[in-house]
């Protein structure tokens, strides 16, 4: 190790050294609990629609059914406090009957926008909003103008990475109602309905709140004791379930229910899932690769151990695939080894960590901190693990957030019998960096993040060694082509702007980067507009468009020793149009389809993503990729021929 090499790593080690001892004497002043702000997952969105259910019998007639669902994010983006995701208290009052919904996570502005639009999709219904003791905690009270019953409600926790999900089913309140019963809590079988009052009363106290491990029905009302149906199966005395449609898929024994996701009540949890992959490319490749099919196996565990009531926690998140054809494509990583503290409005972390910057969809040009994983695939949504020192403080102008990554980790390229690969071999064993302390250069990063009413906006400056490598050309002993990586030294300023408008959602990203070989600017602007409840079962489409440009260009003369596709971008005068279907569904059915048009070198890039759960612990997913009319100056050139459908079977545990 040379010496810039030891200073930086006792530099490291100072730095962790110091955050530890601020950590002790932080857990030793004893912040009081109120005062910390543990980072909290956010309402993604909120979704309703008008079911028609049909009848029970012929002689009765169809009912209206309202589902209203809450979308959280996924588990492992969130800390194990987080997870107990809300509190339902229903009040009778004068009005009738009305339900006051907390969720421990904040609402984003589409949410909280989808909210307050909901009384003009849903006839009489009526929303409030409200925060209950903590700017983390979303108190929604809902209340029907006619009659209502709350049919059912449960909650589905999320799973590596699937959607966590609330749901509640409302049903106009008949005489006498119709038989319903409760989807199966998480932790147990199914809650026999309360009985209906006789006749309205006096505001009740507030009733004990259930947790989302244990979401029991509440103001259902049953029928009659003496017009049940007898029962059946091994449960007497309980209602014969009712006929759910399709899209309900109610949860209907303890045997089906889900897992509970960690609740911070058991210090040590586990999470993550297995994958089955199966790849076909029905061409041949440019660079005359004849494979078709490739088959992987895939696993994601993920291990923590938290304490202080969940407000710090040991996360270690591994990956690790095995290819079947390709050697190269056998890999593995470490993607999370951090530890993560929250002292007031202080979180520190220390380790290897994934962050995300950016609201785009088609491109994510501020995203900067992790270097991708090219082995993955080619929509370069997977990240390497960066080794790390991050601070953040949140006041009421936003969060500030400093990093410092003492170590550069370089990007794996795909070998000569993977597919899609490149048509020259790069060789990483001559590597180069501009930097004279190589892969042990100290980066920093610095950024703030503001959400003020709808918008949402950050502003983020990197400097550092740049996580997309340039390719040298070179020709090796037997006169081979052969591409170099080097590694140049970056100044890179960022911002990120979404506006929720109603159902429109306005998005932004620009960048400005100096770089040795070329300072150049690029950003992304579009805008998704969603459709809710286009179909009976309720399901919402969304209509996204983005215009990509970079001052690099295609045509831009190649600096010498460079390849074409080198220092250049595919995106540098695109527009990216796509649909995004979402069943609105238990199952979590969701279907995205779009095409990057090049309107400069007219190309075409397409892609389709569709995933559903089959069951409370399986995912199927079919993704594809399609490449038309690509010239050779395009850099998508080199997919040209490496059109793939992509089958997907995860997991989760």
């Amino acid at each position: 190790m040379n010496g810039g090499a030891n200073m930086i790593a006792n530099r490291w080690l100072s730095a962790c050294a110091r955050l530890a001892a601020l950590s002790g004497l932080l857990a030793l002043a004893g912040l009081p609990a109120s005062a910390a702000l543990p980072a909290m997952p956010e309402v993604a969105q909120v979704r309703a629609a008008l079911h028609n259910d049909a009848p029970d019998s012929p002689e009765t007639a169809a009912r209206v059914r309202t589902r209203i669902v809450f979308d959280l994010p996924p588990l492992t983006a969130r800390q194990p406090k987080a997870a107990s995701a809300a509190l339902l208290q229903p009040t009778r009052s004068a009005d009738g009957m009305e339900w006051t919904l907390r969720l421990a996570a904040p609402l984003s502005a589409r949410a909280e926008n989808q909210l307050r639009a909901l009384p003009r999709r849903i006839p009489g219904l009526q929303v409030s909003l409200a925060r209950a003791g903590s700017p983390s905690i979303s108190s929604i009270t809902l209340r029907f103008q006619k009659p209502t019953a709350l049919a059912r409600h449960f909650h589905l926790p999320g799973r590596g990475g699937q959607q966590e999900r609330v749901v509640l089913d409302f049903i106009p309140d008949t005489d006498p109602p119709p038989a319903m019963i409760a989807a199966a809590p998480v932790q147990a079988a199914q809650v026999e309905a309360a009985p209906r009052e006789a006749a309205p009363r006096e505001a009740e106290p507030s009733a004990p709140p259930l947790s989302a491990a244990l979401f029991a029905q509440m103001a259902a009302p049953a029928e009659p004791e003496e017009k049940r149906k007898k029962p059946a199966g091994p449960e007497p005395g309980r209602p014969r379930p009712q006929a759910e449609p399709a899209d309900a898929m109610p949860l209907r024994s303890p045997e089906d229910a889900l897992p509970p996701p960690p609740t911070g009540e058991s210090p040590l949890t586990l999470w993550g899932y297995f994958e089955a992959e199966g790849r076909w490319f029905p061409q041949n490749s440019n660079d005359g690769a004849s494979d078709h099919l490739f088959g992987s196996m895939a696993m994601e565990p993920t291990v923590e151990y938290s304490w202080n009531d969940g407000r710090q926690f040991l996360r270690f998140t591994g990956f690790a695939r095995v290819d079947t054809v390709t050697r190269n494509r056998t890999h593995a990583d470490v993607r999370e080894a951090k530890y993560v503290g929250a002292f007031g409005p202080l979180e520190l972390t220390v380790g290897l960590d994934r962050r995300f910057w950016g609201v785009t969809e088609a491109v994510h040009l501020v995203n900067i901190i992790n270097q991708l994983d090219t082995l993955e695939d080619v929509d370069f949504e997977d990240y390497l693990g960066q080794p790390l020192i991050s601070a953040a403080y949140t006041t009421r102008y936003g969060t500030f957030s400093a990093f410092f990554m003492p170590y550069f980790r370089e990007r794996l390229f795909p070998g000569r019998d993977d597919r899609p690969n490149l048509p020259v071999r790069v060789n990483r064993h001559l590597t180069q960096y501009e930097s004279g302390d190589n892969n042990w250069h100290a980066d920093w990063a610095l950024r703030w993040s503001l959400r003020e009413g709808p918008v949402d906006l950050g502003l983020s400056y990197f400097s550092g060694v740049s996580r997309e490598p340039q390719l040298l050309l070179s020709f090796n002993q037997q006169g081979r082509p052969e591409l170099i990586p080097r590694y140049n030294l970056i100044d890179q300023v960022g911002i990120d702007l979404q506006a929720t408008l109603g159902a429109w959602l306005l998005k932004f990203e620009g960048i400005h980067r100096w770089d040795p070989v070329k300072d150049y600017a690029a950003f992304a602007a579009g805008f998704e507009y969603t459709f809710y409840g286009v179909s009976a079962a309720g399901a919402d489409l969304g209509v996204l468009v983005e215009y990509l440009y970079d001052e690099r260009g295609k045509s831009t003369p190649p600096v010498p020793g460079f390849p074409p596709f080198s220092n250049v971008s595919p995106y540098d005068d695109d527009l990216f149009v796509g649909l995004r279907w979402s069943g609105n569904d238990i199952a979590g059915t969701e279907l995205l389809g779009g095409a990057i048009f090049d309107l400069d070198a007219k190309s075409k890039a397409f892609v389709v993503e569709a995933s559903r759960r089959l069951n409370n612990h399986l995912r199927i997913s079919l993704d594809g990729r399609f490449f038309t009319s690509v010239p050779t100056r395009d850099p998508l050139w080199i997919l040209a021929e490496d059109d793939f459908l992509q089958l997907k079977l995860q997991w989760h545990f």
